[in-house]
């Protein structure tokens, strides 16, 4: 082979390299994620997020105080109550959406001695929502002064007060 027609054929094959470098990179797709919350938390990131075709993106779902997860779906099937996410392999389009709700607390109200507590019974309480106990005497040689009381057996894994007010 001549030395100009080496040249000419390594020529051609750079330029076919080139070439096909620039058609590949013109080629890459970028897939589009969508990810959106409901009220009480967030999902981050949120928006549209451009994912490259075969690449992964994590999202990092947060409930605000008070509120927690109720539903995590991606791409509409739901995947439990996670904290975290990630889209692996993305060959497709895709959608990410957290669902969060008011924590509620069961609550007992009862009373000892010679008292009335009103209300009495099992109630549920929302998050950040107060509750208002009354304690009365019922009367009696022993009935109690109410100058003090205490709540307990308080549980939760939020912290709680009880206050009281007494009257003489």
């Amino acid at each position: 082979m001549t030395p100009s027609v080496q040249m000419m054929i390594r020529r051609t094959t750079a330029l076919a390299v080139v070439a096909l470098a620039a058609l590949s990179f013109a080629n890459a797709q970028t897939f589009t994620i969508s990810a959106k919350s409901s009220a009480g938390g967030t999902i981050a990131p949120s928006g549209k997020i451009p994912v490259p075709a075969g690449g992964s993106q994590t999202f990092t779902i947060t409930p605000n105080t008070g509120f927690e997860i109720v539903k995590v779906l991606a791409n509409k099937v739901d995947v439990g109550l996670v904290t975290s996410y990630t889209f692996d392999d993305v060959q497709t389009k895709g959608s990410i959406k957290a669902t969060f709700k008011v924590q509620t607390f069961t609550v007992t109200f009862s009373a000892t001695g010679n008292v009335k507590i009103s209300p009495s019974g099992t109630t549920t309480l929302s998050y950040g929502k107060k509750s208002t106990v009354t304690v009365t005497p019922l009367g009696g040689p022993r009935a109690p002064r109410c100058s003090r009381w205490m709540a307990t057996r308080w549980r939760s894994r939020r912290r709680g007060r009880a206050t009281s007010t007494s009257s003489r």
